[in-house]
């Protein structure tokens, strides 16, 4: 395929779209397993009819809640691509059922019909299964996912990572003389990298982690 500076702009729009779907992300309050920042891959004249064929792989058939994510994700990914009114764009939405299986399932479709670039998945373990097929065929990725050890190597992180979120947490609760901090984290991947975070965070702030509880993932335990 010939090599273009307008796809390349239409490339750059993909990534202003896939922006856009963080928020109701984090208005659901979703944890999943992701940052690195690079340039993303060229490629020919995206025109209405020779489209930049991007694809966003969603768990959009998953347990219920994260279902209700999937669908506030790919509602914002169409009406961000409305705004963004690029004829050269394709924007085609597969189903990863929220697995490892699935995710692998749908980037093989997705890179059979020629995607030039992935947004997603969700969450890392299904990110993790997607990357080396998306390497091979040189397709990078756009994970919605917050675990930074799945980035690198063309998978990129579009979220917000926890050790700045917890570092700007426990620094504002310092400055305002809180220094003394208790935690409740799940009995996760997820929970270990909080806990980690948090007493590099306290350290850092010169701040005292007096308790850490860990919890089940159910509605009891907690």
């Amino acid at each position: 395929m010939p090599r273009g500076p307008h796809r390349r702009t239409v490339l750059r729009a993909v990534t202003m779209a896939a922006a856009s779907l963080t928020l109701p992300r984090l208005l659901a309050g979703c944890s999943g397993p992701g940052g690195a920042t690079g340039s993303l891959a060229e490629g020919g004249a995206g025109t209405a009819r020779d489209p930049v064929k991007s694809d966003l792989l969603l768990p959009t058939t998953a347990d219920p809640q994260t279902a209700a994510i999937a669908k506030a994700m790919k509602q914002a990914a169409e009406l961000a691509i409305f705004e963004l009114n690029q004829p050269g764009l394709q924007l085609i939405v597969k189903d990863d059922r929220g697995s490892e299986e699935g995710a692998r399932t749908a980037a093989k479709e997705a890179i059979a019909a020629g995607a030039e670039i992935i947004l997603g998945p969700l969450f890392s373990r299904s990110t993790a299964a997607v990357a080396p097929l998306a390497r091979q065929a040189n397709v990078p990725v756009i994970s919605f996912s917050n675990d930074r050890t799945v980035a690198g190597n063309g998978v990129y992180l579009l979220s917000f990572l926890h050790d700045q979120e917890v570092s700007r947490i426990i620094g504002f609760a310092a400055a305002q003389g809180r220094s003394r901090v208790a935690a409740l984290l799940p009995k996760d991947a997820l929970g270990d990298q909080l806990d980690q975070s948090l007493r590099a965070a306290a350290a850092r702030s010169g701040s005292t982690l007096v308790a850490v509880e860990r919890y089940a993932l159910n509605t009891t335990a907690i």
